[in-house]
């Protein structure tokens, strides 16, 4: 006999809790949304799931009953005590009070099946910090399923050549296969957030093989090239440091077959590793 889950609006309701602006709260209240993530995350029932801000735990509940276990990661204690009171019941559900940022996975989660599945409705005010917490755990995590802006989303998906590839862009798709699911209205949202969001996939077990020698010299060019991203790449990179074997950026520009007049936001995620790879 299946447990009936109480929805977020009534859980709201029910413990009297407003969202904390503070933590960036925006509970999904729209069901059939968090049933459209639970297919979307194609779970196996030998697998953990890593939750990332489990909220008011509506999510966890029905991801609980397709998984081996999930851990969920709430840094609100007011959502942590509500969890444990609603959803004492489901045993596989392991709720830990503690900020993801500050989480190490291999220390803290060791009965934690890896690589783990990670699902999350991410924070807009610190998504970026997330992703790279992802990156650096990347060898304990299969893939991550995040809800978050739709307009960063989109930069993480985005390809050359757009207005949105850029830095960060990069830095994912060089270590991950990634693709957008689906978008979100703000009207799944209590409260409503400003601006509409998307569902993202972060695929670590496939990732672009780019041979990239020096992830470190990687992500110096990378970071480097676009925050001087309207001048050319040979302007863009003037100042960087180069090999004593090379006279100029220029130099090292042409033995990578990459015309110096072009923009940053041209160059694959190739060009950039073989470029990379020049000044190792």
């Amino acid at each position: 006999m299946t447990i009936p889950i109480p929805s977020v609006t009534s859980l709201l309701k029910q413990y009297g809790l407003r969202a904390k602006k503070g933590l960036g709260q925006h509970f999904l209240s729209a069901m059939p949304t968090v049933d459209k993530i639970v297919k979307t995350l194609n779970l196996d029932a030998k697998e953990d799931v890593l939750e990332i801000g489990p909220g008011l735990g509506v999510l966890s509940a029905k991801i609980a009953s397709h998984v081996h276990a999930i851990f969920a990661i709430e840094t609100d204690i007011r959502a942590c005590e509500i969890i444990k009171t609603e959803f004492i019941h489901i045993k596989n559900l392991h709720l830990i009070h503690k900020d993801i940022l500050k989480l190490k996975l291999k220390d803290e989660l060791i009965d934690l099946r890896y690589p783990v599945k990670v699902v999350g409705n991410i924070p807009y005010n610190i998504t970026s910090p997330i992703l790279f917490w992802l990156v650096e755990n990347k060898n304990m995590i299969s893939s991550a399923f995040l809800m978050t802006q739709k307009e960063l989303a989109d930069r993480i998906v985005a390809p050359p050549n757009s207005k949105t590839y850029g830095a960060l862009s990069i830095m994912i798709q060089a270590r991950a296969c990634v693709k957008k699911i689906f978008n979100v209205s703000a009207a799944s949202f209590i409260p409503p957030p400003k601006v509409s969001s998307s569902v993202i996939k972060i695929d670590f077990q496939n990732p672009p093989d780019l041979g990239i020698k020096d992830w470190k010299v990687f992500e110096k060019v990378v970071r480097t090239a676009f925050q001087k991203r309207r001048k050319t790449i040979k302007n863009a990179l003037s100042d960087i440091t180069l090999p004593s074997h090379y006279a100029s950026i220029e130099d090292v520009l042409n033995k990578c077959k990459i015309k110096i007049q072009r923009r940053p936001e041209t160059l694959s995620l190739q060009e950039f590793a073989d470029l990379a790879n020049m000044l190792v």
